[in-house]
């Protein structure tokens, strides 16, 4: 149900630990689709209620799992359990959001994933030099495979039958509908990298830089349409109902780089962005590594 989504956490980064609360909560909404997440050492968040429209920041309580210390990571609920992917290879599986065993898809392995993605019955992450890794389950994972070495693909997310994939500077953006065999197609001239990538609304959206945000239906043409402001967005959601985007630009007023939040129906018409600050009103300066969507309970 798109409206029991009306809680948006905006992931600052600092050391890596997950907030127990995350796992409770999503336990609770299991019959939901899968929920995409990309974190960058889960510590500090922002909590927006979109009806509201109230902005707040806080702390939780937090705990560290296994060896994932420092970490950029990305994160999903799906086939019931969380699964997440970081630094030096390391999974990590819990079905309750508190208990967690941590797995190595290479154990000598010193890159690092960067974001992962369900469909078609399978988990797939993806990473540093262009590697690409499946399973079935989240514990056991093919060996990886290079998709483009000369970059790391940073997003993916999966629709329309197929998994989608970018990543910094690369010439291709690949596709693939099984996760293993993937098909190469050129970036657009003005797609220098790729943040953030989000399914929804029968479309795949892709945060980028300059103030741009990309859509396409199949992966492969891309339409490029420009926010607000010249920043770079950093991630991007889908909720069920709206695009939710967030990101970094200077901004004149305050002289220095601040943080914004845009929201879209469909991908292309984005909402004036707003400034992210907490509850003293006060300009966060931390970039932000991505935002997540959770019910509202």
């Amino acid at each position: 149900n798109p409206n029991e989504f009306g809680l948006y956490m905006i992931i600052l980064p600092h050391e890596a630990r997950f907030c127990t609360i995350f796992g409770k909560i999503f336990k609770e909404n299991e019959k939901s689709q899968p929920l995409w997440l990309t974190l960058n050492d889960l510590y500090f968040a922002l909590n927006r209620i979109f009806k509201e429209k109230t902005y707040f920041a806080y702390k939780t309580s937090y705990f560290q799992f296994g060896t994932l210390k420092y970490i950029d990571v990305g994160i999903i609920y799906a086939n019931g359990k969380f699964v997440v992917c970081g630094q030096y290879s390391y999974i990590a599986v819990s079905t309750d959001g508190t208990n967690w065993t941590t797995y190595k898809v290479d154990s000598s392995a010193t890159y690092n994933w960067a974001d992962i993605a369900y469909g078609n019955s399978k988990f797939v992450v993806v990473g540093s030099s262009g590697r690409i890794s499946t399973s079935a389950n989240g514990t056991s994972w093919t060996t990886p495979k290079w998709f483009d070495s000369s970059h790391g693909l940073l997003s993916i997310a999966y629709g329309n039958g197929r998994f989608v994939t970018m990543g910094n500077g690369s010439t291709y953006i690949g596709v693939s509908t099984d996760g293993t065999t993937w098909s190469k197609y050129a970036v657009p001239s003005s797609m220098l990298i790729g943040y953030g990538m989000a399914f929804g609304n029968g479309k795949f959206v892709c945060s980028s830089s300059n103030g741009h945000i990309f859509t396409s239906n199949d992966g492969q043409t891309w339409t490029k349409f420009t926010t607000d402001v010249n920043g770079n967005w950093m991630d991007v959601i889908y909720n069920g109902e709206m695009f939710i985007a967030v990101g970094r630009s200077w901004n004149d007023s305050y002289s220095k780089y601040v943080n914004t939040i845009t929201t879209s129906i469909d991908g292309e018409t984005w909402t004036p962005t707003e400034i992210v600050k907490d509850e003293n009103g006060g300009i966060i300066t931390t970039v932000p590594s991505g935002i997540i969507a959770v019910p509202a309970k």
